[in-house]
């Protein structure tokens, strides 16, 4: 009878861990890409001192992180990141879902910065899903080097 109670008690105390650790994972990794996201973009407009002016007037910007996994054979998502409001600074995850970047082979790690021109664009990446092909200019900044104007040739996310 004891031993029954012991493993509903355990049982009961592992699904909580398991529910509340879940979403304190999923608020860290977010905490980690708003960090490493603004680190690098800010290390870009440092590079390329015309972005600022360039966010200024955008709707809104996309920073993607796409880290590889340590183990090949292990599936990994191709990438996250966070669509950001200009205006009032609210931002959103997002899942990256297909990145093809002209002249861009083998970037392996990369963060990447993505200007939105177009304000339905922007309100389409930031409510739901966006996708694009000739998408315009993307900055990418491949394992912490300098970052590198390329053309985004078909971009899409989905909103996480």
């Amino acid at each position: 009878m004891k031993q029954n109670r012991f493993f509903q008690l355990g049982a009961a105390a592992l699904a909580a861990a398991l529910l509340f650790g879940c979403d304190t994972i999923k608020r860290e990794q977010r905490m980690q890409l708003k960090h490493h996201g603004a680190h690098a973009m800010a290390g870009m407009v440092l590079e390329h001192p015309y972005l600022q002016s360039r966010i200024d007037v955008s709707p809104g910007y996309m920073i993607l992180q796409r880290k590889e996994p340590v183990f090949p054979m292990m599936k990994s998502d191709f990438g996250r990141g966070l669509v950001t409001d200009t205006r009032s600074g609210d931002s959103v995850d997002i899942r990256l879902l297909e990145l093809e970047i002209d002249g861009a082979w083998g970037t392996g790690n990369y963060t990447a910065l993505y200007i939105f021109q177009s304000e339905d664009d922007y309100n389409q990446a930031f409510t739901n899903a966006w996708s694009a092909v000739h998408a315009g200019d993307i900055f990418v900044s491949a394992d912490g080097g300098p970052a590198v104007i390329y053309s985004a040739e078909r971009i899409a996310v989905e909103r996480d």
